[in-house]
C-alpha cells in the first residue's frame, strides 16, 4: 500500500469539508443572459448576490463610501453586470503622508488609447494588440480632508465600444480575485502534492462551472508564485534577531529610527533604517541624495538601497539603508515615504536614481519640490544595444554626449537633438523618442538651477555597496 495517495485522498476529503464549511451557495441565476444579478465582491468571503440597481444606487452621484478599496469593488461589480473590466486611474497624495487626497478616479479599461507614434518603429509580430480607444466611462470620488468619507461626485456610463456578453464576463480582469479561504485550500493542495489543474479543476466542480470558480487558471499560477516568492524571503528567526538588534539600538541611540513593513502572514517584506549620525549628516549634506537599487543580497534576494549623499571633503556619507522585497511602485513608495518620515519631512533638492519606471513613479508621488534626476552613467551603460549599428559612428555619439553634458542651453539641446534624429534617421524609434520625453531628467542644462555637487550618476552610491559587501561577506548579505 503506497502512502502519498491515501494522505492525497484524506486531504481533498478535509478541503472539501473547508468549502462546504466555507463557501456561499452560487445562485445560478448569477451568471444569467440578462446580466441583472451577480455574485457582489466575486472572490470574496462573504459573497452577497445583488441587483444591478443595487449597486447603481451606491455608486450614484453625491452617495458616501468609506474606503477606496469599497469603491474599487462596487464598480468593478457593476461593471462585470455591464460587460466591460474596471482598472484604476492616477493618484495624488496629501504633502508629507501616504494618504491620498483630493480625488480618485476608476476607469473603463478601454480608457486611453495607443501611442501609434512610438510604436511605429515596431516590428509588427511583436506589436501588443491593444483594446484601448479612448472611452470616457468612468467613476471619480473626492474628499476634503483625510478623515472625510470618500463622496461621488462623475459617474459616466456611456462607453464608445460593445459590451462583453453576459456568459463570458467571469472572464474580465477586474471580475477575478481569490478569496482567502480559495487561496488557503490551494496551498494545502499543492503541500500535497496534487498540481494546479487538478486542484483548478476540483474548485471548479464544487463551484458548479467555470463561470462560478472567481479567477481562471493562470491566476493560480501567478498566486502560488507570488506566495513562493514570500516564502523564500526573511525566516522567522533571522526577522526576530533583527529586531532584537534593532531595539538593543534603540534603547543606546535616541535618534534611532527603523520601520519595517510586513506581510499579512507576519513575514518580513520591506525595512529601511538610520542612526543618529545618519540624521546630521542629512541635515547638514543632504541636498543631493544617490538611490542606487542595483545591488541584491544573495540570501533572501532582498534590494538593497542604501541613500547616500556626498559631505564638504567630497567622501560619502550614509543618510539610511532600506530592503525591498520587489520592485513594485508601492515599494518605492513605502520606501520614500518612509524616508522622508525619518528626516522629519525635509526634502533633498535633487535626486539621483536609474532608470527603473517604479522607481521614478515612486519619487514623482512622494517628492513635492525636489528634481529627479536619470543616472548618465546607467544610461550610457546600458545604450549599446540601443544603438546598434551606430555604436560604431563617432559623429552620432559626439551628437549624442553633447546632448548630455555639452550644450549650453535649452535652444542649442533641440537643435542638436533635432540633428541627431533626423541625420541618422531615427525619428520614429521608440528608445529615442522615451528618451526625449525624459530629457529634463538626464540632461545637464535642465539642472544648472539646481545644485548636484558637480555629479551626474549614482555609480558614487556604488561605493558604498562595495563596502557593505565587504563588511557583511557576500554568504552572509
Amino acid at each position: 500500500m503506497k502512502v502519498v495517495p491515501i494522505l492525497r485522498v484524506v486531504v481533498v476529503v478535509v478541503i472539501a469539508e473547508k468549502l462546504s464549511e466555507d463557501s456561499v451557495h452560487i445562485d445560478s441565476s448569477a451568471q444569467g443572459t440578462d446580466g441583472n444579478n451577480v455574485d457582489f465582491g466575486q472572490g470574496s468571503d462573504n459573497e452577497v448576490l445583488v441587483t444591478l440597481a443595487e449597486v447603481e444606487g451606491k455608486i450614484n452621484v453625491r452617495c458616501a463610501i468609506d474606503t477606496l478599496d469599497d469603491v474599487f469593488v462596487l464598480y468593478a461589480a457593476y461593471a462585470r453586470m455591464i460587460g466591460f473590466s474596471a482598472r484604476k486611474g492616477t493618484q495624488a497624495y496629501f504633502k508629507g503622508t501616504n494618504k491620498i487626497s483630493c480625488g480618485k478616479v476608476f476607469h473603463c479599461s478601454c480608457e486611453g488609447q495607443l501611442d501609434n507614434k512610438s510604436s511605429k518603429g515596431c516590428v509588427a509580430a511583436l506589436k501588443k494588440h491593444s483594446y484601448r480607444n479612448n472611452c470616457k466611462a468612468r467613476l471619480r470620488v473626492s474628499r476634503t480632508d483625510v478623515e472625510s468619507p470618500w463622496v461621488v461626485t462623475t459617474f459616466v456610463k456611456k462607453h464608445n465600444h460593445d459590451m462583453l456578453h453576459p456568459t463570458k464576463t467571469y472572464l474580465l480582469r477586474s471580475a477575478r480575485k481569490l478569496a482567502h479561504s480559495q487561496k488557503t485550500i490551494l496551498i494545502a493542495m499543492k503541500s500535497s502534492g496534487i498540481g494546479v489543474s487538478r486542484s483548478y479543476h476540483f474548485l471548479e466542480n464544487e463551484a458548479g462551472g467555470r463561470e462560478n470558480v472567481g479567477f481562471l487558471r493562470k491566476d493560480v499560477y501567478n498566486e502560488l508564485n507570488r506566495e513562493n516568492a514570500n516564502m523564500a524571503k526573511v525566516a522567522n528567526f533571522d526577522a526576530n534577531k533583527l529586531m532584537e538588534y534593532f531595539t538593543e539600538k534603540g534603547l543606546s541611540d535616541p535618534l534611532f529610527y527603523c520601520k519595517v513593513k510586513v506581510t499579512d502572514d507576519g513575514r518580513l517584506q520591506n525595512l529601511l533604517f538610520r542612526d543618529s549620525r545618519c540624521l546630521v549628516d542629512y541635515q547638514h549634506f543632504g541636498d543631493v541624495i544617490y538611490v542606487d537599487a542595483t545591488y541584491k543580497t544573495n540570501k533572501y534576494d532582498l534590494i538593497c538601497i542604501p541613500i547616500v549623499g556626498i559631505n564638504h571633503h567630497r567622501a560619502n556619507v550614509m543618510f539610511v539603508i532600506g530592503f525591498l522585497s520587489n520592485e513594485k511602485t508601492e515599494s518605492y513608495e513605502w520606501l520614500f515615504f518612509t524616508f522622508l518620515e525619518s528626516m522629519y519631512h525635509k526634502e533633498p533638492l535633487i535626486i539621483f536614481s536609474d532608470q527603473y519606471q517604479a522607481h521614478m513613479n515612486g519619487v514623482d508621488v512622494t517628492f513635492r519640490d525636489a528634481k529627479h534626476r536619470l543616472c548618465q552613467w546607467h544610461i550610457n551603460k546600458n545604450v549599446g544595444k540601443q544603438f546598434g549599428t551606430l555604436n560604431h559612428n563617432k559623429s552620432f555619439k559626439s551628437l549624442w554626449y553633447r546632448c548630455m553634458n555639452g550644450c549650453e542651453n535649452a535652444e542649442e539641446f533641440e537643435s542638436t537633438w533635432a540633428d541627431m534624429i533626423d541625420e541618422f534617421r531615427i525619428v520614429e524609434n521608440r528608445w529615442f523618442i522615451g528618451m526625449y520625453k525624459l530629457r529634463k531628467r538626464w540632461s545637464s542644462i535642465f539642472k544648472l538651477d539646481k545644485f548636484t555637487g558637480g555629479l551626474h550618476a549614482t555609480s558614487w552610491s556604488e561605493v558604498t555597496n562595495k563596502v557593505l559587501k565587504e563588511i557583511c561577506g557576500s554568504e552572509k548579505m
